[in-house]
């Protein structure tokens, strides 16, 4: 959790002269903390739960890992989509602004033919939009890293380890 926060606080940062090696690094320590985090939380409510429940309880972590991933996607997205729109009137004037149309929406190769200026104004709209969007997440993850303290510590129980062979593989638990 403390990498996945520290990745989604550097993203905050980049900007349009950022490097694709600054960019991807800051990349692999998000993935990096959060790969080291789903499996753990997977686990954990497995470990916490009795065998009979084992398959609804794993399906309800990948139903509400789901839900949240929803939600997140809808609430950052709004959070990014309104301070574009907000970037964009505070920069573009004039008849820049004729250039740039449709609230906003441009996709790559529609930006890559703006004149230099619009271009330029638009990108770094772009980027500004982006910054509290990882602010936001980091905040997120720095909560669910606090709540993760708030777990109580169980031992992985040991029906694996005192298996005798193939039979008390395909038994039930």
């Amino acid at each position: 959790m403390t990498l996945m926060t520290i990745g989604l606080f550097l993203l905050s940062h980049l900007d349009v002269g950022t490097s694709t090696l600054t960019s991807s690094l800051y990349l692999l320590i998000l993935g990096l903390g959060l790969g080291s985090t789903m499996q753990v939380l997977v686990l954990a409510v497995q470990n916490a739960v009795h065998y009979r429940v084992l398959g609804a309880a794993t399906s309800g972590v990948t139903l509400f890992r789901g839900i949240g991933g929803s939600l997140g996607a809808a609430v950052f997205g709004a959070i990014f989509s309104a301070r574009l729109a907000s970037q964009l009137k505070h920069l573009l004037t004039g008849s820049v602004a004729g250039q740039v149309s449709g609230g906003g929406r441009l996709t790559g190769s529609q930006v890559a033919r703006l004149p230099p200026a619009a271009r330029t104004i638009y990108e770094h709209a772009y980027v500004h939009a982006l910054q509290p969007v990882f602010l936001a997440a980091a905040g997120v993850a720095l909560v669910a890293f606090a709540l993760a303290w708030l777990l109580p510590e169980r031992p992985l129980r040991e029906a694996a380890a005192t298996s005798r062979g193939l039979d008390d593989g395909l038994a039930v638990p």
